[in-house]
């Protein structure tokens, strides 16, 4: 899922510089992702270890599977991205607002 988020990811038309802040879930190892990070060498990208409430309110946009990290970030007004691939189950959370990106399409635009 991490890697289709990052493939897809030029779709969502963000700024140039926005870093991505990569937070794995709590039960997962920070050394997960040291693999990926190294090869898909990007400046913009950081782990994040910080407090879910700051890391949430320094967000500008928030990414996930589906967690309730997405359920609280759409509460504050955030603009909130499923990243499930087309390949994965269904996301189970019934909150409306989340934009699914593997709905979007070439240009950008929600299918």
């Amino acid at each position: 899922a991490l890697r289709y988020f990052f493939e897809r990811l030029p779709l969502l038309c963000l700024p140039e510089d926005t870093v991505i802040r990569l937070r794995p879930h709590p039960s997962e190892s920070w050394q997960k992702y040291n693999n990926f990070l190294i090869e898909n060498d990007s400046p913009r990208v950081i782990l994040d270890s910080g407090d879910l409430a700051d890391s949430l309110s320094s967000a500008r946009w928030v990414a996930g599977l589906q967690t309730y990290s997405l359920t609280l970030a759409l509460n504050t007004g955030r603009t909130v991205y499923c990243t499930l691939p087309p390949w994965a189950p269904s996301c189970e959370l019934p909150h409306d607002g989340l934009v699914y990106l593997k709905e979007y399409s070439i240009r950008g635009e929600i299918l």
